[in-house]
C-alpha cells in the first residue's frame, strides 16, 4: 500500500501591505506627516517585500516543475 503525502507550501505575505508602503511613500512626497507606527510597518514591509516576491516565484516555479515530473 502506497501512502501519498502531499504538502502545500505558501508564502505568508499580505499583498495589501504593498499598497500601504506605496501610499506612505506617496503621502511623504506630498508633504503629509504619517504617524510613526504606520511608517515603521511600511518600512518593515518594504524591506521584506523583495524576499517575499522572490520566494513566492521560486515556490510557484518549483510547484510547476513538480507537477510535470512523473
Amino acid at each position: 500500500m502506497k501512502r501519498s503525502n502531499k504538502y502545500n507550501l505558501e508564502v505568508s505575505f499580505d499583498e495589501e501591505i504593498v499598497t500601504l508602503f506605496k501610499e506612505v511613500n506617496n503621502l511623504h512626497h506630498l508633504g503629509f506627516r504619517v504617524p510613526f507606527g504606520i511608517q515603521l510597518v511600511a518600512s518593515s514591509a518594504r524591506q521584506v517585500y523583495p524576499f517575499a516576491v522572490s520566494l513566492t516565484e521560486t515556490v510557484r516555479t518549483y510547484q510547476q516543475a513538480s507537477a510535470r515530473a512523473p
